[in-house]
């Protein structure tokens, strides 16, 4: 438990800093509508079940709130919902409550946050590093009709490689987070390139307007093409927060009557994960996942973020792994090094173990239909790293 003292008229309130419980969500909700801020009930709840919620009252009213959010490894913690209200701003209760989240994380725990304006100065203070900014586009009336779009609805099946891929744009596996986020979802769409899941999103509506996010694609193109799906046949106040520098989405929403509404700054305190960015201009990656084995593909011919996937001690350099959806049946298959697994669309997975690279290549061309995959060198190499590839 914190404490904190104010005066107010000459006498002397103590202001008790703890945990909230979700049945004050409500509390939360009141306060978020008297600075003009759109949380809603099921939003609060969300943050209430991944995360810790402190605040402060006076005479028995909630007058400030902030959240610290951590996720399945709990490398990165998301500070949020820092909420004042007015007529009890510039009394030191923001930084009060952030203090009270730092406090809340690991020892190893890394936090990020997105500031308002009057909150930077705040956040320097306590140890924050301005590290980019968030751009904030709306639409008052945004309306998409009859649009051909590439990107198809989500599965259930699907689930596990979304978590994958948001995981290696955001530094950490959020699995419990995109659950709770995909079951509010008005819709959920993927995109889906080469037979692998190349980005994904969300739409969540709520009394105000939808929301478009989390939002994570190898292109900027593919995170239109997204933004498209998740908006077809909707009409009415749209907002999406985003990366800045992502010129060709912002071109797009533009065009579509979005205005920019905010630059916030993306504050961050300690060092985060390796992250490969949300909307990334992968065009090159196409050459990746050609399978022209002909083709020589230097490491430098990639994005930098990119690049680090290639380095010795990076992740995807110790395994050997191959992926393919099969949407007409409604399941997806994979190998992960000597195991591999058919998922269904009703979440069952079945697995089997391959002894030998024979039963491997075996698999391969009879299941993924992929004889020309260059398996043989990928073995080679992970032999070389002392992988034991077959148990």
């Amino acid at each position: 438990m914190h404490t904190c003292d104010k005066y107010n008229g000459g006498c002397k309130v103590t202001e008790i800093v703890r945990e909230l419980t979700v049945d004050e969500w409500d509390s939360i909700v009141h306060l978020s509508k008297a600075v003009g801020w759109d949380y809603h009930r099921k939003e609060v709840e969300i943050i209430f079940k991944n995360g810790t919620v402190f605040g402060i009252q006076d005479n028995g009213k909630l007058v400030a709130c902030g959240a610290l959010i951590s996720y399945d490894e709990k490398k990165i913690g998301s500070i949020g919902m820092v909420i004042v209200l007015p007529s009890h701003q510039g009394k030191g209760l923001g930084r009060k409550l952030t203090e009270a989240c730092i406090n809340k994380k690991t020892q190893t725990q890394s936090l990020m946050l997105i500031a308002t304006k009057e909150g930077e100065p705040l956040y320097r203070k306590v140890g924050f590093q301005t590290t980019g900014r968030i751009v904030k586009y709306t639409n008052p009336s945004a309306t998409f009709f009859n649009d051909l779009v590439q990107a198809q609805p989500f599965e259930r099946f699907m689930f596990q490689d979304v978590v994958d891929l948001d995981a290696m744009a955001f530094g950490e596996r959020r699995e419990g987070f995109l659950q709770d986020r995909i079951k509010q979802a008005s819709k959920a769409y993927v995109l889906i390139k080469d037979e692998g899941i190349v980005g994904y999103g969300l739409a969540i509506d709520t009394p105000y307007n939808r929301i478009i996010g989390p939002l994570i694609c190898n292109t900027e193109e593919g995170a239109i093409d997204l933004i498209r799906a998740l908006l077809l046949g909707y009409s009415g106040r749209v907002r999406i927060d985003m990366p800045e520098k992502r010129e060709r989405v912002e071109a797009f929403l533009q065009k579509a009557g979005f205005s920019l509404s905010a630059t916030p700054p993306l504050m961050v305190k300690g060092e985060l994960p390796d992250r490969n960015g949300t909307l990334i201009d992968g065009d090159k990656s196409g050459d990746c996942w050609s399978l022209n084995v002909t083709k020589s593909v230097d490491v430098t011919d990639f994005e930098p973020l990119y690049q680090d996937s290639f380095k010795k001690e990076a992740t995807f350099m110790k395994l050997f792994r191959c992926q393919l959806y099969q949407l007409h049946q409604k399941r997806s298959v994979s190998i992960v090094n000597d195991t591999f697994s058919i998922r269904f669309e009703s979440g069952k997975k079945q697995t089997r173990t391959l002894n030998n690279l024979n039963e491997l290549e075996r698999v391969l061309n009879e299941e993924f239909h992929l004889p020309q995959l260059p398996v043989e060198p990928c073995i080679e190499f992970l032999q070389q790293q002392n992988l034991a590839l077959f148990k």
